[in-house]
């Protein structure tokens, strides 16, 4: 999907303004509503069924249960529904310049990121079923935001700490991209559960 956006900025015989560059075209749009949407629908899958003895058991001494995991994706999630109600402004740079460096970073394993305290697990969640429910809506809520309030928008409100001020299309996609890292977080403390 980045690479759309480049191929346009990078392609000399591309007769588009520099206004039409930092708009999001309608295939770019609905990439990123399927991507969010498949994303969702990864994760709901995977919680269907999960017994409670294998929910709430850490694999491993330090290691987050999926319970845990679920918690943290869920008010990660808040947090930036909160800020997409903030202030936002149109930007003068491709709105999709930062997603390749943070799905790099969120797909390197061995890179260790600290959760900001407010998304720490606190035992919040106790069913799965009531995980699912929090991400699906949370999920449904982002993408009506991103319609009313623009996906080109920056986001004023919140600079992340590694990826700096991001656009409504980044975080959205930043949400899929932490999501996806903590799918495999999910899967491997339900396995050794």
């Amino acid at each position: 999907m980045y690479a759309l956006c480049m191929q346009s900025i990078l392609n000399p015989n591309d007769m588009r303004t520099l206004a039409e560059i930092r708009s999001l075209a309608p295939r770019q749009v609905e990439t990123i509503r399927k991507d969010v949407n498949e994303n969702t629908a990864e994760v709901l899958k995977l919680l269907k069924g999960v017994r409670k003895e294998k929910w709430d058991k850490r694999p491993e001494q330090g290691k987050w249960s999926a319970m845990e995991v679920m918690e943290h994706i869920v008010k990660m999630e808040y947090g930036v529904s909160q800020i997409m109600d903030g202030d936002l402004q149109r930007i003068g740079r491709d709105p999709l310049q930062k997603v390749a460096f943070f799905r790099a970073s969120f797909a390197d394993q061995d890179r260790n990121f600290v959760a900001p305290a407010a998304t720490l697990p606190a035992g919040e969640f106790m069913s799965v079923a009531d995980s699912a429910s929090k991400f699906e809506k949370m999920r449904t809520k982002f993408l009506a935001k991103a319609e009313e309030r623009g996906w080109e928008e920056l986001c004023f409100t919140y600079k992340h700490y590694a990826f700096g001020q991001l656009t409504v299309a980044e975080w959205l996609l930043l949400c899929v991209a932490h999501t996806d890292r903590h799918i495999r977080q999910i899967k491997h403390a339900l396995a050794t559960s």
